[in-house]
């Protein structure tokens, strides 16, 4: 069984998640990573990857921080 959530959705940001309870992806990372931090409880060591959808700001801003945390980032090569 699949669990999406909306964590912030809109113009001032946007972040997912899906879990199939072993796995986790985030969908998005628009918002400041610390925020981000907050929504996982701290745990991001259990997210395996993001995907961003597209090179607009509030889809991607947290991707370099989530790189240099160790996060694989999984995007067409236009964003």
């Amino acid at each position: 069984m699949l669990k999406f959530e909306s964590h912030a959705s809109g113009s001032s940001g946007n972040l997912y998640t899906v879990s199939d309870g072993q796995t986790k992806l985030l969908i998005e990372c628009g918002i400041p990573l610390a925020k981000i931090r907050q929504v996982l409880k701290f745990r991001l060591h259990e997210v395996a990857g993001c995907f961003v959808s597209h090179g607009h700001q509030d889809h991607f801003k947290a991707a370099s921080d989530l790189v240099r945390a160790g996060m694989d980032i999984y995007a067409l090569p236009d964003t």
